[in-house]
């Protein structure tokens, strides 16, 4: 229920375009294992590259990426899944997305995934997280949740985190891909992204 209530506010607060909106029930033992590690790297995350549509003129409707500072949780805590990051209102990536709040997260991993194996060469896993982001307002629930997410992960923002050229964002999590080799990224079944912890 509470998937499809993201789903129906990205829709209603994307400026420009809209979020996929819509996710395969097909569950097999591959993708719970693909979920597991997506889960996995988002969890471990503090930052991620997150990639927008550029809005400045130089630039303007090419990609842009920038380096922001996340959670989806207490590190020692349980994963929910959910990326929440603050921006300061002068942040480029908050023009981007009020003129279009389609985004892409890229998460990639410490060394706990094994990936850096000496003597070897092969790929790490990576993830990219795509969505629609949503502003949350002060004084709701959704707030109080990510804030508490967020602070967990980055304690020394809560000060800027009171003023107002700070603003907190929640990517609501549309389509997931998980980069285990050289070839394709493996679409991972949203329903198995948020059931698995």
């Amino acid at each position: 229920m509470l998937i499809k209530v993201n789903l129906l506010l990205c829709g209603i607060f994307a400026t420009v375009g809209s979020c996929f909106g819509q996710y395969a029930n097909n569950t097999t033992s591959e993708n719970r294992a693909l979920a597991h590690i997506a889960r996995k790297l988002v969890h471990a995350a503090n930052w991620t590259v997150l990639g927008t549509i550029a809005p400045i003129p130089e630039i303007k409707g090419f990609p842009m990426v920038n380096l922001v500072p996340m959670s989806d949780g207490p590190p020692n805590g349980r994963s929910s899944g959910y990326i929440y990051f603050h921006l300061s209102k002068s942040n480029i990536v908050v023009e981007s997305i009020q003129a279009r709040n389609n985004v892409t997260a890229l998460i990639t991993p410490n060394d706990d995934l094994g990936c850096v194996k000496p003597g070897r060469t092969q790929t790490c896993y990576n993830a990219m997280i795509s969505g629609c982001t949503i502003l949350l307002r002060p004084r709701t629930n959704e707030f109080a949740l990510g804030l508490r997410a967020y602070l967990s992960r980055h304690p020394k923002m809560a000060i800027s985190l009171l003023e107002d050229d700070f603003l907190l964002y929640k990517l609501v999590v549309e389509k997931v891909f998980v980069v285990d080799s050289y070839g394709t990224p493996n679409l991972v079944p949203l329903q198995d992204y948020y059931t698995n912890n």
